[in-house]
Formats: structure tokens, C-alpha cells, sequence
């Protein structure tokens, strides 16, 4: 049984597919299997992953389902006593693995461990220096990671299995931030644990976030921090759910008002100082709006 089983949700990858796999391959810890759910994809993934047949193990939706269900395909798959999340289209530097697996033999508590990222665009140059110091945290982190949002790249993420059976699957219902979710869910039974160094190069698709998706992303943001919030949990008291949602609509109008939609940046400035009125950097924003 391989010790690491690595889930690769694709969905027209098929330009950069090749050197993902083959950044995974090249890995200095080599006990792993590859587990590949194609979501239906319409290019021509198919045929890019000819040369991989025998060494992967490759299934297609019959549909578009999203990247939570071609993930929760994959894991359902998966033999390894370790489950790595992949992005089809990022680079993995080849000792990541091994560092995590380290990790985890070090201390048995961790149910995930991540690392650093840095960015590069289409062609994989590299977009701005790593920003090392910047910190994240570990051990204990459901309560930070609820407040701060996702700080854990996807394709850093390696998970313990036991992890994924008590926290369960990829929650189908969120298209997008699905990952946030997850990794709150496993944080609240599980220590995360951080490797201080670079781990992926993280792909970043110049002009793909449309104003509409990011409108999108913020309001699936917001049900998974009210999905927290439901599950009743001490640590969640309702003074964190409220400062949790006057930054999450303050982050919001921020980006609005970024980009001129001044209508919409007012409106969530409003509701930020519905539950934190005397933030002074908010007041001072929702002002601007008026401009």
C-alpha cells in the first residue's frame, strides 16, 4: 500500500497538466500513487495524459460536478495512509513530501501540514518574491484560521486519512471555497503543522478572477464562516462570528471600492459597521463611497 495517495481534481488543465505530474514524479519521496478525476473536462486532457497511462490511476466524470466532488472521487479511491490535494495546474518542488512526511512521523497529533508558496503566471515565471516573512501558524489553529481566513495553499495541503474520516469529505455544495471549509473542519478535531519553507509554485492565472466570481467567492465565504458558526462550538463565541463577518464585509468592500463599484463597496461597509460600528478604518471607507 503506497503511503501517500495524491488526488488531482482536473478540469481543462491540459496545458499545464504534464508538468504538474511530472514535478509530482519527481519527488525525492517516491511512495506514493496518483489518483487523476477528470471533471468532465472539455480540451484535450484526455490525450495530454497518454504518456502517464500504467503510472496513474484516471477516471472522468460523466459531468461537471466542481473540484469538491472530483476530489471526494479521488480520496474515495485513495489507499494511502497520507492524502495530498494537488491542483492540476501548480508545480511541486521535489522535497515536498518528504518534509511533511517528516513532519508527521515527528509528532502524531498534526492532521495536516503546509507550507510556503510562491506565485508564477502562465508560463511559470515567478510573479513577486516569497513573502518569507510572513507568518503562519500552527498547532492548535481552528480559531485563527477561522478569523484570518484560508491561509493554507491548496497544494501544500498534505492531510492524515484518519483526518478526512473524522472531519468527512469536501463539502459538494461550495463550488468555490470548498477548501476553506475543509480545512476548518479538520482544525477543529486536529493540530496543523507549517514547513517554514517553499513547497509549490502556485499558478496564477492573469485576469482569470472575474468581479462576478470574486462576488461569487464572497458569498460562499461568508456560508462557510455562518456553517462555522452553526456547528455550535465553544471556541466560536458569537463576539469572533461577529468580528469574523465585519472583516469579511469590510474585505469585501475594499475590493469594490478598488475597483470602482462604489453602490456595492457602501453596501458592505454598511453591514461591517453592523457589527463592529466604531471601526474607524471602515467609517472612514464607507465615507469615501460617497466621493
Amino acid at each position: 500500500m503506497p503511503k501517500v495517495s495524491v488526488t488531482i481534481a482536473a478540469y481543462n488543465n491540459a496545458r499545464y497538466l504534464p508538468e504538474t505530474l511530472d514535478s509530482i514524479f519527481n519527488q525525492t519521496f517516491k511512495d506514493f500513487e496518483i489518483i487523476l478525476v477528470d471533471d468532465a473536462s472539455t480540451d484535450n486532457t484526455a490525450e495530454v495524459l497518454k504518456p502517464y497511462q500504467g503510472r496513474i490511476v484516471y477516471s472522468r466524470q460523466a459531468k461537471n460536478q466542481g473540484s469538491a466532488a472530483a476530489w471526494n472521487q479521488a480520496i474515495k479511491q485513495a489507499r494511502g495512509e497520507y492524502i495530498a490535494l494537488a491542483a492540476a495546474d501548480d508545480v511541486w518542488l521535489p522535497a515536498k513530501l518528504q518534509l511533511q512526511i517528516d513532519l508527521f512521523e515527528k509528532n502524531h497529533k498534526l492532521g495536516l501540514v503546509y507550507g510556503r508558496i510562491i506565485s508564477i503566471d502562465e508560463s511559470g515565471r515567478q510573479l513577486r518574491p516569497a513573502k518569507e516573512d510572513r507568518q503562519y501558524p500552527d498547532g492548535q489553529v481552528f480559531v485563527d484560521l477561522f478569523l484570518r481566513s484560508n491561509f493554507v495553499a491548496a497544494s501544500t495541503a498534505l492531510i492524515r486519512k484518519e483526518a478526512i474520516d473524522r472531519a468527512g469529505l469536501l463539502d459538494e455544495a461550495f463550488r468555490l471555497c470548498q477548501d476553506y471549509d475543509f480545512y476548518l473542519r479538520i482544525a477543529r478535531e486536529f493540530d496543523f503543522g507549517f514547513i517554514d519553507q517553499v513547497l509549490i509554485r502556485y499558478r496564477r492565472h492573469t485576469g482569470s478572477v472575474s468581479t462576478g466570481k470574486r462576488h461569487r467567492a464572497f458569498d460562499y465565504q461568508r456560508q462557510v464562516i455562518d456553517k462555522m458558526w452553526g456547528l455550535k462550538d465553544e471556541r466560536i463565541t458569537e463576539l469572533l462570528y461577529h468580528q469574523r463577518l465585519a472583516q469579511q464585509y469590510a474585505k469585501e468592500g475594499r475590493y469594490y471600492l478598488r475597483h470602482d463599484d462604489k453602490q456595492l463597496a457602501r453596501e458592505s461597509f454598511a453591514k461591517s459597521l453592523k457589527y463592529r460600528p466604531l471601526w474607524a478604518g471602515t467609517i472612514f471607507k464607507y465615507l469615501l463611497t460617497y466621493l
